[in-house]
Parts: C-alpha cells; structure tokens; sequence
C-alpha cells in the first residue's frame, strides 16, 4: 500500500501551520507526528473507521490527537482527502469530500 496525499490535504497541513497557536518548533513537530501515523495506513489500511460512503466509496477517518484524516481506499493505493481540526462540523467534512471527488 502506499499513501497519497491530495492537494487540498497538503494544504490543510499548510494552513494549519500557518493559524496554529503553536510555536513554530510544535507545530512542525506535530505535523511531523501526524504524517508518521499516517503512514501506519500503509500496513494497517483499515485502521480508521468508515465515516460514510461516497458514490459507493467507502471513506475513512483517522483521528490523530485534534484532527481528523479523512481517506479512502482504491486499487491498494490510500489517498488522503483532508485533514480538518476535529472541532469542524461534520458540514465541513462532507463539504471537502465532495469537494474533492467533484474536482
């Protein structure tokens, strides 16, 4: 399995450095933390738990301290949809979930 990581992921993780009250030093250490347990998808893919279903596409979430990873799963290839704090409502999820398959 490998894990792919969408544009619009990366650029949660950006954002996220960017308004994050974490020093600079925390918050890259956090991110560095959050793309290592992300990476355990490569050999446990079912780790999260299934979210919801998407034009009969099962996505996942994977919750890492205050943030959810929002994934799902096709031809042994794991690709990250979004990153979003866990405070976002559930609007929000589905809102990058469809943002991401109707691109």
């Amino acid at each position: 399995m490998v894990v792919i990581w969408s544009d619009f992921a990366k650029l949660n993780l950006k954002n996220f450095l960017t308004t994050t009250l974490m020093t600079k030093k925390n918050s890259i250490k956090y991110i560095n933390e959050l793309v290592q347990y992300v990476s355990y998808l490569e050999d446990q893919k079912f780790l999260g738990k299934v979210l919801t279903k998407y034009e009969n596409i099962e996505i996942y979430q994977l919750i890492f301290k205050e943030h959810r990873i929002i994934y799902f799963i096709e031809d042994n290839k794991i690709y990250i949809i979004s990153v979003l704090h866990t405070a976002q409502s559930a609007e929000s999820t589905l809102k990058s979930i469809k943002t991401f398959f109707n691109n």
